[in-house]
């Protein structure tokens, strides 16, 4: 009798913690997201693996330029705690140099390239920045877009998109007014 009262529980404590999760598959909209209670939550999940393609290690380089980015996929990311949304998305570390001279060394914590916004099969959108001197705010901001080209060793194609964001608070913030460096269009190759 006590077994079947454990699997009883065990089964409602299921269905209680279900309940209280909306998974909808990433770059789509939810249905019925008016009707969430507070405490639900949506999880944006990488359903179809879409995100896949990109993991990895991927080259750029000409004469002047080596560009190396090491793309990872985080899976039920918290960036928006206070309306109980979670995501699957990209993150990244990269190193740029300029004629030898290494530029940008960056790590996964610090992901200035990440997201996860889905154009279409091969097409997807992440958010850009890249470090500035003394850590102050960037003045521009920009998307990337990026391709995936299936082929025997698979391509990315690297479009940036720049535009400009930052506006006054009433402090006034020390602005990097620099121009980003890291080329705004590259075709990168999987290592």
């Amino acid at each position: 009798m006590k077994i079947y009262l454990i699997i009883l529980y065990l089964f409602c404590i299921n269905n209680f913690v279900n309940a209280q999760q909306k998974i909808v598959k990433l770059g789509s909209f939810p249905d019925g997201i008016t009707e969430l209670s507070k405490n639900d939550t949506i999880y944006y999940k990488d359903l179809n693996k879409n995100l896949d393609k990109y993991i990895g290690t991927w080259n750029f380089e000409n004469d002047s330029v080596y560009f190396q980015i090491i793309i990872d996929k985080k899976v039920r990311i918290d960036n928006f705690p206070k309306v109980n949304i979670m995501s699957d998305e990209l993150v990244s570390e990269f190193i740029y140099k300029n004629k030898g001279i290494e530029i940008y060394n960056t790590k996964i914590e610090d992901s200035y390239i990440s997201g996860n916004g889905i154009f279409s099969e091969n097409k997807i959108s992440l958010l850009y920045d890249e470090p500035t001197e003394n850590n102050h705010i960037r003045y521009k901001n920009a998307d990337l877009i990026i391709e995936y080209i299936p082929d025997k060793i698979p391509k990315l194609l690297w479009v940036r998109k720049n535009y400009q964001t930052c506006k006054g608070t009433g402090e006034k913030p020390i602005y990097d007014m620099s121009d980003f460096k890291i080329p705004e269009i590259m075709q990168l190759t999987k290592q």
